[in-house]
């Protein structure tokens, strides 16, 4: 029934945000096969199954529309982080840490990559590459909060250092398993290092 009403000039309000989702799903896996830069509105429209101009209805530019892909794919991950870890301990937990992360990350490597090179000539890019990063700090600042609310750490940690510690090391360890170390290896690294740092 969504894609029959996608057809549509006017999109009825009920179905506006389904169709919404369902472009976004789509556009993830245009935008994993074609990288960013060579994917197009039209790409997308195709594979969604709608015309470019119902494709506009939603979404102004191929840029807004990454950024709300991107903003889909982190509202997933933040659920299901605090949804496994609502009734659990970071520190007695790191390996559900690591494992949700990859998890949720794996497989989209080359996008990522590519629009780092991108970036250094691309001013748009680039600050959209800084907002990713500031939010993905932000929703980990959250994510701490919430173990500090719990008792699960100390008041006194420094929820900004730890949160920017733990995108580094990640995105670290996910680009050196991408260039083939076992998740198994990353996994001791993770922990090891973790440990090291929180207790």
């Amino acid at each position: 029934m969504v894609e029959i009403i996608y057809s549509m000039p006017r999109v009825m309000p009920e179905y506006k945000e389904q169709a919404r989702l369902k472009i976004l799903e789509k556009a993830f896996i245009v935008f994993s096969k074609k990288g960013y830069h060579y994917t197009t509105m039209d790409d997308i429209a195709s594979e969604v199954g709608v015309t470019k101009g119902t494709l506009y209805v939603y979404f102004k530019s191929k840029e807004e529309l990454f950024r709300a892909m991107a903003g889909l794919h982190s509202s997933m991950f933040d659920e299901k982080l605090l949804k496994s870890f609502s009734n659990k301990s970071f520190k007695e937990n790191y390996g559900l840490f690591f494992d949700l992360y990859v998890r949720m990350n794996s497989g989209n490597e080359p996008l990522i990559y590519e629009l780092a090179s991108l970036s250094t000539r691309n001013n748009a890019v680039k600050k959209m590459l800084q907002f990713e990063t500031e939010e993905s700090e932000r929703r980990l600042i959250a994510f701490f909060t919430q173990q500090v609310n719990n008792g699960y750490l100390p008041e006194e940690t420094d929820l900004e250092k730890l949160s920017v510690t733990i995108c580094l090391l990640m995105e670290g360890l996910m680009e050196r398993i991408f260039f083939g170390l076992s998740k198994k290896d990353a996994k001791n690294i993770w922990i090891e290092t973790i440990t090291k740092i929180i207790g």
